[in-house]
């Protein structure tokens, strides 16, 4: 059987590894799984009424219990044929998965073949030489039916999809296309909810009723989790609560400490898989006991420190990100209050403390694999049978018909109308979820169910032994998972977290509509309200809510009556922070009172992110804390000051009209620059505001000196004096390297910029440091024989900055600092230099990395300062010129790796001519100006900032990394949209309607050819 396409076309496989992406792959196998599923389903007539002439017993049977199943999850008949629609998609996807989660935990040393304490990990090349001698078609299929196995919880052991068979050329697809990821991939569970979004993408492009959620980021699930669980830990170990210190010194570091640092450092454990608390807030209180410092989000109510009573629940989980990062935290305080050893801390948190609820059934097993790994990975422990966790569906399908359910009560009068009931209660749970709260429900009244006693749930079990038809088997195997789903829903807890979904009233289900009017009438106009709700009622007395909220929480129309009438926001303590894309982080203490309005005039402390820094993970720990009113946050159109603290009508720099337009970090631009002044921000940040008289507004703090006693330690600190040993830890090679390629920080160029005396001396010290700096701005990796190489060049700028402190003991703490511990300077600039450079200067490098793709390849960083078009052609036919004539010259000589090696370099000469020209798709376009101002050619405007002018290098050929060019990395940009509309007399006004768009849209995405601005009119 030939699998194609639905238009009749073969598949095909993905061009070539290094431009395959997660997303395309995933796409692709989702294509190939499901067109071979409905054909394996077309094959045994499970589409037709009854089956084939000539069909054996095996596939009869198998042929029954797919129809039982396609009926179950609510495949319905339609002219005498039955859509399989839903059937394949359920089994496309339980294939291509297990090979997804087999490849994850083999590339993790985690696949394991035997039984009990035998058992030992297995790479995917030993699967397949074990395939022949365990009768399995190949090793990715061995591997999957092990991974099955080690998931019982993911993979039902009966379930009739394992027993399908897919053709040998829709075998050999998927595991081709997965075998190309690379395997950075399977290195975070983290990346878990990008493959599910990926999947369901096109099931969501056809849905209207698809509530907006995304995944949340790890810094942001960590700050939930370090705002919640650490005031109970810091109030614990403090005495606080029990009375007993039982950390020395806890009390007096409240009192005493400087800084939040410090309290964090602190109370962290350190150590592997200890716990951090990088991102708890603290603020100094006035009380009883004199002025001293508290958690910011307020001290828990709890008069008890037994975490083996803890329960912390996500209603939404997701793929399990704020679950993972509740385990990292609970585990830690476990082995420390209990003395417990790692697994039985691991196995105590995950059977007593986590929990975790998702309306999606495949998004749950998502959770269930990354809390599974999460705990195998833990260090001091490994892989074994772990507890079942405390993870259900809440939107599990109730497709069978109600009298089948109601067969299971087996003559029990009460339990078939409880059963009864049940059904009508979860009928609806693929669009409600979490919202069912059956404790409310008559079955409960009937049954005298409750969660964690006798009753409806022990009923259900016994009535699932004994023999049944497939139908039957069907419908008890959805009653026993709603045992677990109905508990869940029903028990009240100490903690809930959850990433709010959204989805307006207008576009959501009837059924949703009606049932968030007769359940949440309060909360019904989006379902972010109803889902706050529903959390509210999970807690129980004492418990706390916090929520990532949806990006309009604080100005959408459909939230504005209900944050009127928000229950409870008076006891909220810590409560917003706004990131680049205005997620709102609240936390709040409802306790009994989850119907009464709190004081307008509480207090509530919020972390200011304002000033436009796209750092979400440094403003999360840095942002200041500011003291705003419950009113306040009432209102709809509340913008908080940075400077002031308070809510705030006059501009700032982050509400400008067109802040990628007027702002800029400070590294993108050529200090001193005449045209920008310095902003400062509450955490010593800085941004470059253009003081221009259409920005509307003059900047607030131009040059202001910096009073602190200390100097800054952060290379993307505007006040940081330049010199690598002022900085610490990774940031001194970041430091030395930006040296090397001739950067200087604003405080050396500028010296009205006042430094603490401590940065003044560094700064003073910069100067012996110049001679080192490349005079063209290119350090090339990869030299020439005789040449001084970069990894050489560096080692002399650190051992002339350290001077009698440097040693080679120090050469190796820096390279493990920057997570390259038993290699060379070389092996970090090559591999690690970029992707760290990117981050600390937060996405807008100006230090580029430009190569071949080949790891021993061509390789060159270039100061993007001093990349104009003289420097670009320096880089083509001189670095990479003489790199080309050596490799033809050993490949003359028959040396093989110089004819990969030449091949490579051939390419890259191509990609950064083509960059040279500015030919379209590889020129720079700058929304905001007009045709004849536009650069033809590499011929880059500073001022337009790296965001614009790294695209062409963006927009090469993929050398390797997807997405990423001929760059070593790919920078977190993109050039979708900017938010605004531009006005009429704007030079691109109409360019949107070639896109599809309404007039004004921002594009940033247009590319112009060369014969377009050599007709321009000048």
């Amino acid at each position: 059987m030939t699998i194609q396409r639905e238009d009749g076309a073969p598949f095909t496989e993905p061009a070539s590894a290094g431009n395959d992406s997660l997303k395309q792959i995933t796409a692709f196998g989702r294509k190939v799984a499901t067109a071979a599923a409905r054909g394996a389903l077309e094959c045994l007539a499970v589409n037709l009424r009854t089956p084939y002439p000539g069909m054996g017993k095996r596939q009869t049977n198998l042929r029954r219990r797919l129809v039982a199943r396609a009926r179950q999850i609510g495949c319905e008949e339609e002219d005498g044929l039955l859509d399989i629609s839903r059937l394949a998609d359920e089994i496309a996807y339980e294939k291509w998965h297990r090979m997804f989660f087999a490849r994850f935990l083999a590339d993790n040393g985690l696949l394991m073949y035997g039984k009990g304490g035998g058992a030992v990990p297995v790479t995917l090349r030993e699967c397949g030489e074990l395939a022949r001698e365990e009768r399995a078609l190949s090793g990715w299929e061995l591997a999957g039916r092990l991974a099955a196995l080690m998931l019982p919880q993911i993979f039902r052991p009966d379930s009739p999809a394992s027993e399908i068979s897919f053709p040998p050329e829709s075998r050999r697809l998927m595991e081709s296309s997965l075998s190309k990821l690379p395997p950075n991939v399977f290195e975070d569970p983290g990346v878990l909810g990008d493959v599910y979004r990926f999947w369901r993408d096109p099931l969501d492009a056809e849905s209207g009723h698809t509530a907006a959620r995304g995944n949340i980021d790890r810094c942001k699930a960590d700050f939930l989790t370090d705002n919640c669980v650490g005031p109970l830990w810091v109030a614990i170990v403090s005495g606080r609560i029990g009375g007993v210190e039982l950390r020395p010194g806890a009390r007096e570091a409240l009192r005493r400490a400087e800084t939040e640092d410090e309290l964090r450092n602190f109370f962290s454990i350190p150590g592997p898989g200890g716990l951090s608390l990088k991102y708890m807030r603290f603020a100094r209180v006035n009380g009883d006991d004199g002025n001293r410092w508290s958690p910011a989000a307020g001290w828990p109510e709890s008069a008890s420190f037994d975490l083996s009573s803890f329960k912390a629940l996500d209603p939404c989980c997701g793929a399990g990100q704020i679950l993972v990062s509740l385990f990292r935290s609970l585990v830690p305080m476990r082995m420390y209050l209990e003395g417990l050893p790692a697994i039985d801390a691991v196995d105590a948190v995950l059977r007593e403390n986590i929990h975790g609820l998702e309306r999606d059934t495949r998004c749950a097993q998502f959770a269930v694999f990354a809390l599974a790994m999460s705990a195998w990975k833990y260090p001091g422990t490994g892989y074994r049978k772990l507890p079942e966790l405390n993870i259900a569906c809440s939107g599990l399908a109730v497709g069978s018909e109600k009298k089948d359910w109601e067969n299971l009560a087996t003559g029990r009068h009460n339990l078939r109308i409880a059963l009864g009931m049940m059904y009508e209660t979860f009928r609806d749970a693929p669009v409600l979820g979490s919202l069912i709260d059956p404790a409310r429900s008559e079955a409960s009244v009937i049954a005298g169910w409750e969660p964690g006693g006798e009753g409806l749930q022990d009923a259900i079990a016994l009535a699932l032994h004994g023999e049944r038809g497939d139908e039957e088997k069907e419908s008890a195997a959805a009653a026993q998972g709603l045992v677990k789903t109905a508990e869940l829903l029903s028990l009240r807890y100490d903690l809930v977290a959850v990433n709010i979904p959204s989805l307006p009233r207008s576009r959501q289900d009837e059924r949703l509509r009606k049932f968030n009017a007769k359940n949440y009438a309060r909360a019904k106009e989006d379902l972010a309200c109803a889902v706050i709700d529903r959390s509210l009622r999970f807690c129980a007395e004492g418990g706390r809510a916090c929520f990532a909220l949806p990006k309009n929480w604080f100005s959408g129309d459909s939230f504005k009556k209900y944050r009127e009438i928000l229950p409870d926001l008076g006891t909220c303590r810590l409560a917003v922070m706004f990131d680049e894309e205005k997620t709102a982080l609240l936390l709040m203490s409802p306790g009994e009172r989850i119907f009464r309005s709190g004081p307008d005039s509480a207090e509530i402390n919020c972390v200011s992110c304002d000033g436009g820094d796209s750092d979400t993970a440094r403003a999360l720990y840095l942002g200041g804390i500011i003291p705003v009113s419950a009113k306040a946050l009432r209102g709809s159109q509340t913008k908080l000051d940075g400077a002031s603290g308070n809510p705030s009508t006059r501009k700032t720099a982050r509400s400008l009209d067109d802040p990628a337009r007027f702002i800029k970090k400070f590294w993108e631009l050529t200090a001193p620059a005449e045209n920008w002044r310095y902003i400062a921000r509450p955490d010593r940040t800085a941004v470059e505001l253009l003081s221009r008289a259409e920005t509307g507004m003059a900047p607030r703090y131009p040059n202001q000196p910096i009073d602190s006693e200390s100097a800054s330690r952060d290379p993307s600190d505007w006040s940081f004096p330049g010199h690598p040993c002022a900085a610490s830890g990774s940031d001194v090679l970041q430091t030395a390297a930006a040296r090397l390629l001739g950067y200087r920080w604003p405080s050396e160029n500028d010296p009205g910029i006042g430094l603490a005396p401590a940065a003044q001396e560094w700064r003073a010290r910069c100067g012996a440091l110049s001679g080192f700096a490349a005079s063209d701005g290119i350090v090339q990796i990869s030299s020439a024989p005789g040449e001084i190489g970069c990894a050489d060049r560096l080692l002399d700028i650190l051992a002339a900055s350290f001077g009698e402190k440097w040693s080679n003991g120090v050469l190796s703490s820096l390279l493990a600092s920057a997570g390259c511990a038993q290699k060379n300077l070389e092996f970090w600039l090559r591999e690690k230099f970029f992707a760290q450079h990117c981050k600390l200067f937060k996405n807008r490098p100006f230090i580029w990395h430009v190569w071949d793709g080949e790891p021993d390849g061509f390789s060159a960083l270039l100061n993007y300062h001093a990349l104009g078009r003289d420097p670009l052609e320096t880089l083509i036919y001189s670095h990479l010129g003489d790199w080309i004539r050596r490799l033809r010259e050993g490949e003359g000589e028959g040396d093989k790796k110089a004819q990969k090696r030449l091949k490579a370099a051939l390419r890259l000469k191509e990609s950064l001519e083509l960059i040279l020209e500015g030919e379209a798709p590889y020129d720079i376009f700058i929304r905001w100006k007009p045709l004849e101002k536009q650069p033809a050619g590499w011929a880059p405007d500073i001022e337009d900032g790296v965001a614009i002018n790294i695209r062409p290098f963006m927009s090469a050929p993929d050398v390797r990394t997807y997405g990423a060019g001929v760059l070593r990395n790919k920078p977190r940009l993109d050039w979708r949209a900017d938010a605004g509309k531009d006005g009429k007399d704007s030079p691109w006004y109409n360019l949107a309607a070639e896109y599809g768009g309404n007039p004004g849209i921002r594009i940033n995405f247009h590319h112009l050819r060369l014969a377009e601005k050599n007709a321009r009119t000048v």
